[in-house]
């Protein structure tokens, strides 16, 4: 049983000291009990927060790198009444080195505590390329969501080599994913405890966006996490791009160690200050081009306790997956995120159209085949300009590329193989809402623009009537989801095997039969001539 800590448990005696004097409330758990705060919604009504709930052990010395393990039970109340440690990274807006390895714990918020007419329950991953990003309620604040009378769930989970560190040698136990297995665990922590705050574990629907879109995905197709969730809303990111996959890394880390390797190279990593770790991190670096996968993502694993043993569009063709309700979607300018990058990661894609193959291809750098479909890349997004720029052309062949075809292709396959609904839509819609706050002109919504929609952040203005309007419209549609499966009967249309329904998220929604996308067929004919047989059509 854990023994708070002289600061926790300070904490603890404040806590219960000024349950007098404010508005908390207390839950007990398999764990112990709870207090938690009272906070008014979008609404003016009240929901109950409870923050920092520790869903396992923290993976410390010998259990760093490592599957998570279970959380302990604790003495006395815990104090869930502020965010807990976001997971060692570097800040997503501020770029400075933030948080701690102590970081697997997750947030609940609930319009009341009941244990009798139980609510649907979402559980979001939040994204940052699988290196940055938390579930702090400062960027995904409850007060829009709730109000769609749901039980919501933020969640951490360990980032970059610290959750996704994956070494070849399997005699040391380090076969990779250790971040998503961070998100099954907390999915079980949900199915076990959420009726003490309300919610229904028999209608769990997990969503997020960016590389949380992906994990979602990812979490869908592995067998670790079947029945641990019934619906799925993967928002700007999916299996099927090729930013969502890492590899191994020994011999670049080993590099750093002293050539060490196997259980020595380990031991080391194990041992070093953690600060050393973020450093080997930034020092392997990553670019954003689609030619390689990067130090930190999925990779296959295999034998007791794998995450995916199969290439995931093999699970998808062999329909060896959960055929749960989806909902997927992109935004219309998913490029111009490169935006938040510095220069020195998206110059190369300029430079040497080859980085712009994605590594799906199989395709040998510097080979014939290779420079020649760089040129049709090239001359398909540019024509015959000598000196390609960062303009909307640009932004327009990397949102395909890294983001829009993956999840076209997504849908496309899912409906073919699968008999439970698949909604699409496109986020178009362009308010002073936006989440990456990025002032260049646009010509519709950005990655991660349907966000501010959803959770109320630090940079939420004072809602317009347009604004507040369309909050309600996608609070509306994302809890319907969850409820019932469906976002709106009379808006949208799901997908078959023959009709791709899109509803395009504009001032005034539109359904289309079909995605109007000149690009997608050429990148349909790309992955139809693929020598690796990662083709997605």
């Amino acid at each position: 049983m854990l023994k708070p800590s002289s600061n926790i448990f300070h904490r603890k005696v404040i806590a219960q000291f000024t349950t007098r004097f404010h508005k908390m409330t207390l839950v007990k758990i398999d764990q112990g009990e709870l207090i938690g705060t009272i906070s008014k919604d979008l609404d003016g009504n009240n929901f109950c927060s409870f923050r920092g709930i520790p869903y396992a052990k923290p993976p410390l010395g010998k259990l760093r790198f490592k599957a998570p393990q279970p959380a302990q039970p604790w003495q006395g109340i815990f104090p869930a009444t502020e965010n807990g440690n976001c997971c060692y990274s570097k800040n997503l807006f501020s770029k400075k080195m933030l948080g701690s390895e102590d970081c697997l714990n997750l947030n609940v918020y609930t319009p009341k505590i009941q244990e009798t007419d139980l609510l649907p329950v979402m559980v979001y991953i939040h994204g940052g390329g699988f290196t940055s990003g938390s579930n702090s309620s400062q960027i995904y604040g409850p007060e829009f969501l709730i109000t769609g009378n749901v039980v919501l769930v933020t969640i951490n989970y360990r980032l970059g080599l610290l959750g996704f560190l994956s070494l070849e040698d399997k005699s040391v136990g380090i076969p990779g994913n250790a971040g998503f297995k961070d998100m099954v665990m907390a999915l079980k922590w949900v199915q076990k405890n959420i009726k003490h705050f309300g919610g229904d574990a028999r209608n769990v629907t997990i969503f997020g966006t960016s590389a949380g879109g992906a994990a979602v995905h990812f979490l869908m197709l592995s067998p670790m996490s079947q029945g641990l969730f019934h619906k799925v809303v993967m928002q700007s990111g999916c299996a099927l791009n090729p930013w969502s996959r890492g590899r191994n890394c020994d011999r670049e880390i080993s590099d750093f160690f002293g050539k060490k390797t196997g259980g020595e190279l380990l031991e080391r990593l194990q041992n070093v200050p953690v600060e050393v770790i973020l450093q080997v991190q930034e020092k392997i670096g990553f670019g954003l081009a689609p030619s390689k996968k990067k130090a930190w993502g999925l990779v296959i694993d295999h034998g007791d306790g794998a995450f995916m043993p199969q290439e995931p569009l093999e699970i998808i063709t062999l329909k060896k997956f959960q055929t749960l309700p989806l909902m997927v979607g992109f935004a219309k300018c998913e490029g111009m995120v490169v935006e938040t990058y510095k220069p020195a990661r998206i110059t190369p894609m300029l430079q040497n159209f080859e980085n712009n193959i994605p590594h799906f291809l199989g395709i040998e750098p510097g080979s014939d085949k290779s420079e020649a479909l760089a040129k049709k890349i090239k001359q398909k997004y540019f024509g015959n300009e000598e000196i390609p720029g960062k303009n909307h052309k640009f932004y327009e062949m990397v949102g395909d590329n890294l983001f829009v075809y993956g999840i076209y292709s997504t849908v496309k396959k899912h409906s073919l193989v699968s008999d439970a609904p698949i909604y699409f839509y496109r986020m178009s819609l362009e308010t002073s809402l936006t989440f990456f706050q990025i002032k260049q002109a646009k010509r519709g919504a950005i990655h991660c623009d349907d966000i501010p929609y959803l959770f109320k952040t630090v940079f939420t203005p004072s809602l317009s009537s347009l604004e507040r309007n369309f909050v309600k419209k996608f609070v509306q549609w994302w809890t319907n989801f969850a409820r019932f499966g469906n976002p709106e009967r009379n808006t949208w249309r799901s997908v078959n095997k023959t009709e791709m329904w899109i509803l395009d998220i504009d001032k005034k929604p539109t359904l289309h039969e079909k995605l109007v996308h000149e690009t997608l067929p050429f990148w349909d004919k790309i992955y139809s001539e693929s020598p690796s047989g990662q083709k997605f059509v």
